[in-house]
């Protein structure tokens, strides 16, 4: 495990209320830094960005970014429990080399901030053949475990995380064998013949790099969890209404924010890459 402290990207957003005309005085308003007096290049997008993150969209709130990877960024690197990809002029951050299943993880630091809710996004790219679910529907039915092939964003340590979000790495669109597709992708005409983690619930992304059978690459041309690029009987892109997510937890905490990748099986057969990632608490 890895654990990075992001004290030179703490800072605040304040949101503005959408009746508010968005202007540049308004704009700077919404990334405020409250350390080391950083200026994130991306105030300008900020500003609309967060109007659409919880309830935002209903009154003004503060919250407090614990994250910002941005594998775009030549300057930025890949933290140290991941291994870097570089390929078709992307460059991202997945599991390490591994013979058998397993779940790399990093601690991003919450500076002692007490929040109730948690909110960001997450860009990935997929590699072969990630299958959603089937892990769990296989028997690793453990928060603890790879129980699905994707990104694991939990709080709390080992034996005792708490679930705050999954996004689910599915096979690909036309695949007949149902265990490696979400939910989101069959037909109304059709029920999932499997169960959702309780832990996790609603509380998920679902999405696939490919329409057909994918090769052994890293499916570039098609991001996951960005809301777009589902076809077919696919509604993922609707479900949740990626790619910001907001969850809203059961009680108060301090602790730090955990995101881990994970897939049930060797590196060479299946991978899930990050290539951004934002995390914010209030």
């Amino acid at each position: 495990m890895f654990y990075l402290s992001l004290s030179s990207l703490f800072i605040v957003i304040s949101c503005q209320c959408p009746s508010i005309r968005v202007s540049v005085s308004s704009t700077e308003q919404c990334a405020t830094p409250i350390k080391h007096n950083v200026v994130l290049k991306e105030a300008m997008d900020k500003y609309s960005d967060c109007l659409d993150t919880c309830d935002c969209r209903s009154h003004p709130n503060t919250w407090t970014q614990v994250s910002h990877l941005d594998m775009t960024n030549s300057s930025q690197s890949c933290p140290s429990a991941w291994a870097v990809v570089e390929t078709f002029n992307v460059r991202a951050c997945g599991r390490q080399l591994s013979r058998t299943g397993s779940c790399d993880s990093v601690f991003y630091s919450t500076h002692g901030t007490k929040y109730t809710q948690v909110s960001g996004r997450i860009k990935g790219y997929q590699y072969n053949s990630p299958n959603a679910f089937e892990s769990f529907i296989n028997g690793y039915t453990s928060l603890d475990s790879w129980y699905i092939d994707g990104i694991s964003l939990t709080h709390g340590r080992p034996g005792s995380r708490i679930h705050v979000w999954s996004f689910v790495n599915a096979y690909y669109e036309t695949t007949s064998f149902n265990e490696w597709k979400c939910p989101c992708m069959l037909s109304s005409s059709s029920t999932w013949p499997y169960t959702i983690p309780v832990f996790v619930g609603e509380n998920y992304f679902c999405a696939t790099g490919s329409r057909n059978t994918p090769g052994a690459s890293v499916l570039v041309d098609n991001p996951l969890w960005d809301g777009v690029g589902c076809t077919g009987d696919n509604t993922c892109c609707q479900f949740n209404q990626p790619p910001w997510f907001c969850r809203t937890l059961p009680a108060p905490t301090t602790d730090d924010l955990e995101v881990r990748i994970c897939a049930d099986q060797d590196t060479s057969n299946e991978n899930i890459y990050i290539s951004n990632l934002e995390l914010y608490v209030k």
